[in-house]
């Protein structure tokens, strides 16, 4: 039977869980920036440390800045630039879709088949295909918007993060702050690996999708590249994604352009591919160890609850939680659970099949083995004759030994 106590602590559980999401769905406006914050500052952190070397820290942190500054503010630029070019080419895809209806129901009619689009004007299907891009463009634009909300917090958690551990040392006794310490450690470790590893993996799609659609003449290539790059941070769902924009706009570039929409599509998605299932897992590794279905609800429930941006968090913060159940005695079935295939086996010894046979000390030893003919008689055991205790004395150690007693002389 389930006692009470526990009820009540499960129904406790379930509250504080119900309540941490209603908190993390009312303060995503600054949580969320504050997150990608501390996320970018455990990545880039390596790199403040080795330029603290050779330059002073202010200086240091102003030129990673103005970098990653400078690096928004040029995708931005590229954003703006892009939807213009789209705007001014909308008549010319509007044609082109009015076109591939009329193929497309002109091809079912031939066998019999109703196309269902009929009923769908082509101005509907225009306003939903612009509806979808202005969707992908206005999270990627609240993506560069929270940009310099994430720079402010980067600058108070670099500042903060060369004191960080000696408050730890200072506020907590020597275990607990060794403890704690050893969690944020391995946390900031396995952050920086996956942020790195990622970022270069992301590079990489980037610009090889650029490349491959400015070689076969897809409108637009730098923006479908940077659009590959940030995607490619969402795992298993990011590259799907990425390859359906410049499908469609080569399909709707030229008037007969199933050729190149065929073409685009086998090289993109050979790119994700190769990529995706080769390079990825070779650098990254066994380094996260989470489950493939927890990455995938992870994904789900973070891109409910905070939109795109959750669902880039969702890896590193589903991390955050395995390192931190790891180092809490209560938390590490949890952390089994959500984690890839255990590692830890029995021992040898504590198997079935090896276990030793209890031993009572009424029992006696067992004998030996008896020979592999039944007819042959054991040897009985015989009582050995009895020493002198002088003897016993001396084999149990020789400095111990009474000594016999000396003979007198006769004069």
């Amino acid at each position: 039977m389930i006692s009470p106590r526990n009820t009540t602590n499960a129904l406790l559980a379930l509250i504080a869980l119900l309540l941490t999401g209603v908190i993390l769905k009312l303060t995503q406006a600054v949580l969320v920036p504050f997150v990608l914050a501390c996320f970018l500052t455990a990545a880039l952190y390596p790199l403040i440390r080795w330029m603290n070397r050779y330059i002073p820290s202010w200086l240091s942190l102003l030129l990673l800045l103005g970098l990653f500054g400078f690096l928004i503010l040029s995708d931005a630029l590229i954003f703006l630039f892009n939807l213009e070019e789209i705007t001014q080419k909308a008549p010319q895809y509007n044609q082109r879709i009015q076109k591939l209806f009329h193929d497309l129901t002109k091809f079912g009619e031939q066998y019999g088949i109703q196309a269902p689009w009929k009923k769908i004007s082509p101005e509907q299907a225009i306003r939903w295909l612009l509806s979808i891009l202005g969707t992908w463009i206005s999270s990627l634009f609240l993506i560069l918007g929270q940009a310099l909300l994430v720079v402010f917090f980067m600058i108070f958690l670099l500042v903060e993060s060369q004191q960080f551990e000696r408050k730890i040392r200072v506020a907590f006794t020597t275990d607990e702050s060794q403890a704690l310490l050893a969690s944020v450690y391995s946390i900031n470790e396995k952050i920086q690996r996956y942020m790195v590893t990622k970022t270069f993996i992301s590079l990489l799609t980037g610009l090889m999708t650029s490349l491959a659609t400015y070689l076969l003449g897809v409108d637009f290539p730098v923006l479908w590249g940077i659009i590959a790059f940030l995607l490619n941070y969402i795992p298993n769902i990011g590259s799907i994604v990425a390859v359906i924009p410049p499908v469609l706009i080569a399909l709707l570039q030229k008037e007969q352009g199933y050729a190149l929409a065929l073409a685009t599509l086998a090289i993109l998605t050979t790119i994700q591919m190769v990529i995706g299932n080769l390079l990825d897992p070779h650098l990254t590794g066994d380094s996260l160890d989470i489950s493939p279905l927890v990455v995938f609800l992870s994904l789900v429930f973070w891109g409910w609850l905070w939109g795109v941006i959750g669902m880039i968090l969702a890896v590193p913060l589903t991390v955050v939680i395995k390192v931190f159940c790891e180092h809490t005695p209560t938390l590490r079935p949890f952390a089994i659970l959500i984690g890839g295939e255990p590692r830890t086996t029995l021992p040898p010894s504590s198997t079935p099949s090896e276990k030793p046979p209890s031993s009572t000390p009424s029992e006696k030893p067992a004998p030996s083995a008896p020979s592999e003919n039944p007819n042959v008689p054991l040897p009985t055991k015989t009582s050995s004759p009895a020493r002198p205790p002088a003897q016993v004395a001396a084999q149990i150690h020789p400095s111990q030994a009474p000594k016999p007693p000396k003979k007198k002389k006769k004069r």
